[in-house]
């Protein structure tokens, strides 16, 4: 992260996270709402691959921009978005978000276990159920 703050060419780096979003803003101006794409070439959202949202899991800037501008993007051109995945651009926001990270955490746990002793998942539940029974029966 910090090498793009180093090259000179961006001012901020902000995580954002791919969204297959096809939507509107709401009366932005007084002409009325604005959709996030172009109306003449209307994307399939599953293939849309240039739309954004930030995360919130990082913003960095040069505090020299900050500081004249009061804010953190002074030059769009200067902004380097940096992706990331998903599973770790979660908001929580409300107890239903909070339960979906949570469920998300769990399913990449079991990933990374599966991969590491090389079970798949049905194995993996199999054996603990098994230990379980064992142990309470």
């Amino acid at each position: 992260m910090f090498k793009y703050i180093q090259m000179e060419k961006y001012w901020t780096v902000v995580s954002v996270k791919w969204c297959d979003f096809i939507g509107w803003v709401e009366k932005p101006t007084n002409r009325g709402p604005l959709p996030t794409y172009n109306i003449n070439q209307r994307p399939n959202r599953q293939t849309r691959n240039d739309f954004f949202l930030e995360n919130g899991s990082i913003y960095w800037f040069k505090h020299e921009i900050f500081i004249p501008h009061g804010h953190m993007i002074a030059n769009p051109e200067k902004t380097k978005l940096y992706e990331m995945p998903a599973e770790r651009s979660l908001e929580i926001d409300t107890p239903l978000d909070f339960f979906i990270a949570e469920k998300v955490h769990e399913h990449i746990s079991v990933e990374k276990s599966n991969k590491r002793f090389n079970k798949s998942a049905f194995e993996e539940n199999k054996y603990i159920h098994e230990q379980w029974s064992k142990k309470y029966s």
